[in-house]
């Protein structure tokens, strides 16, 4: 009973090798926008940034047979968004600022600043309960900074497209 069990699979796996059978959700290189990523900044909220932008650019089409080469300068600050009547820190303030500028190899450049800002609570009695939001207000935050310059960089891309495409027609 056991070796027919395995004949079959056997016999399955050779019959589809040969049938032309591709998975659908293979990977197309050729498919995907040429891109040259470097971030520049400190700590976690880098590293997560740096992370999900390498994800949003890897879901851009080829809009361009160039190369495009993407420098990003990550810098954050925390300050007190809410201070309670004992004077202590009640809701922390994070704002982080991307600073980056898109260029080809022919020299043409564009910079470029986005920021975002959230705040969350501080609970001086629980260290745990702060740095779980702290940690959380950060990831989100990189999230939603990373979406919005990889938005910027298609957003530009598609510009210059449209550009050449008018020089070529006139």
């Amino acid at each position: 009973m056991l070796f027919k069990k395995n004949f079959l699979a056997v016999a399955f796996v050779i019959t589809l090798s040969g049938c032309g059978f591709q998975p659908m959700l293979k990977s197309d290189l050729a498919g995907k926008q040429s891109f040259i990523l470097t971030v520049k900044g400190n700590g976690y909220a880098t590293y997560t940034f740096r992370r999900e932008m390498e994800k949003q650019l890897a879901l851009i089409p080829c809009l361009s047979n160039e190369t495009y080469r993407i420098d990003i300068s990550l810098v954050g600050a925390q300050a007190a968004a809410a201070v309670n009547p004992d004077a202590t820190v009640g809701r922390l303030s994070s704002t982080y600022n991307a600073t980056y500028r898109i260029s080809t190899k022919n020299g043409k450049s564009i910079a470029k600043l986005n920021t975002v800002t959230s705040s969350y609570p501080v609970v001086p009695r629980d260290e745990f309960v702060t740095k779980n939001a702290d940690l959380a207000a950060t990831v989100r935050l990189m999230l939603s900074l990373a979406r919005e310059v990889a938005l910027e960089v298609v957003s530009e891309i598609k510009q210059d497209q449209e550009k050449k495409q008018n020089i070529k027609a006139h």
